[in-house]
């Protein structure tokens, strides 16, 4: 199958170019707020050691327990509880049946 032999990357699910130069991370984790913090500082630590221009979203669709954040500085963004539900779109409706 194609993509089979192709390494994963440590701190993202997902991740696309975009504008050639721009490299977009995804991570959806199932943690909560002391995961979410640690991965979320872990994708902007990576992103700071990056030559291109990364940029880092973290969707933490189970945490409930602080608001929304964006890092400028560190081009990372963390979307919790319902928000992140809300971008993962179809997922939200399968979301209830799963926990």
């Amino acid at each position: 199958m194609p993509g089979r032999l192709l390494p994963s990357h440590p701190l993202a699910d997902l991740f696309f170019i975009l504008n050639e130069d721009e490299l977009v991370l995804i991570n959806c984790t199932g943690g909560f707020s002391s995961v979410v913090n640690q991965i979320a500082k872990s994708l902007v630590n990576w992103i700071a050691a990056e030559q291109h221009k990364p940029h880092g979203v973290v969707l933490a669709p189970l945490d409930e327990s602080q608001k929304s954040t964006y890092d400028p500085v560190g081009k990372g963004v963390t979307v919790r509880g319902q928000e992140a539900r809300k971008l993962l779109g179809g997922l939200d409706q399968w979301f209830p049946y799963r926990m």
